[in-house]
């Protein structure tokens, strides 16, 4: 199985963008000495891709498996779509290379990966939804498996109206998870685990992932 995969990367330099947040995440290190060794507990795909929003703090990349895109515009510019960005990068790249696409938020972590992409693997998409999802009818794409077979279908509708492309003057919904639902609902599954952004965390489960986690909850994942 090839394996790819994605994540965006924003740090301003002082400290993380929500309260909860580990400092820890937001440094400039955290890719290659938190992020990328905690997934490879479980796997270790072919390659993974970092778009990198213009940001204060660069990520601090020197492994050869690590391909960092580098943004050109700022977030600020585009309200909070980079991560819409980062997903496409990364899209394209596991496309062109043959590989599954997952996307694994920089604040995500996920326990179990191995086996959540096994029960995945013959799905078009996944991604959390339902009795997970953090407000009602908001899809949870903080973790998310795409096939290699339904990339190009995933690239042509995350095209549509422009949506990796907003800006405040649009009338658009402001978070691009609002999309998702009326994109993908025909093709997607939905992981039969937690967590998200969704609390609590029941941490002896075999599969679970969570985003803007604390750091007690980090803790947690590092000692299960």
């Amino acid at each position: 199985m090839r394996l790819c995969i994605g994540t965006g990367w924003h740090s301003n330099g002082v400290g993380p963008r929500n309260s909860i947040a580990p400092e820890q995440m937001y440094r400039p290190d955290y890719i290659e000495s938190v992020w990328k060794p905690y997934i490879e507990r479980f796997v270790k795909p072919v390659k993974y891709v970092v778009y990198q929003s213009e940001c204060v703090a660069p990520a601090e990349i020197v492994s050869d498996d690590i391909q960092v895109i580098k943004s050109s515009r700022s977030g600020t510019m585009h309200h909070n779509n980079d991560y819409v960005a980062s997903y496409m990068a990364g899209a394209m790249y596991a496309f062109i290379n043959e590989c599954h696409f997952v996307y694994i938020e920089q604040d995500c972590l996920v326990y179990g990966l191995d086996k959540a992409i096994e029960w995945a693997l013959k799905k078009p998409i996944v991604y959390g939804y339902g009795q997970y999802s953090p407000v009602h009818g908001w899809p949870e794409t903080s973790f998310t498996f795409i096939n290699w077979k339904y990339l190009s279908e995933f690239m042509e509708h995350g095209t549509q109206d422009d949506w990796a492309f907003w800006t405040h003057e649009h009338d658009k919904p402001p978070f691009g998870e609002m999309r998702w639902r009326e994109l993908y609902q025909c093709d997607a599954a939905f992981w039969p685990f937690g967590y998200g952004r969704s609390r609590p965390i029941d941490f002896t489960q075999d599969i679970f992932y969570a985003q803007h986690i604390t750091e007690n909850e980090m803790q947690r994942f590092f000692e299960k």
